[in-house]
């Protein structure tokens, strides 16, 4: 699996018959029936408000970075601009990581490097 594909558990954005009307909204991808409807679907754009719904927490560290980690998995993310977003193990240098632009991407990312499953809660921050 790479980290761009789209699996079971993703969350991505629903259209309805392929046109989009205005926001995307989130759509857990639930079965391989969804996948095969990949048409309708399209990446939702990562943000840091997506990170702090998925359970990361801010790191006050760096003055060129900003850095988020997720205590479960121990998954770090260093973001150098608001749009670059490098997930990588907690101690590894960012670039040895993966550039997640989507969140299907992260959430891929982190399951392949630490085999935990990045969900939303119920109530989300949109």
């Amino acid at each position: 699996m790479k980290a761009e594909e789209l699996r079971i558990g993703n969350i991505v954005g629903a259209t309805i018959a392929g046109k989009i009307h205005g926001d995307l909204e989130p759509f857990v991808i639930e079965s391989g029936i969804d996948i095969g409807n990949a048409k309708c679907f399209f990446p939702l754009e990562l943000y840091e408000k997506w990170l702090f719904n998925f359970g990361f927490e801010s790191i006050p560290e760096s003055p060129i970075s900003k850095r988020y980690i997720h205590r479960e998995s121990y998954i770090m993310i260093t973001c150098f601009s608001d749009i670059v977003f490098w997930v990588h193990r907690a101690g590894a240098h960012p670039e040895t990581g993966i550039h997640a632009q989507h969140v299907h991407t992260l959430q891929n990312a982190c399951f392949l490097m630490s085999d935990v499953e990045l969900k939303l809660p119920e109530k989300i921050n949109k």
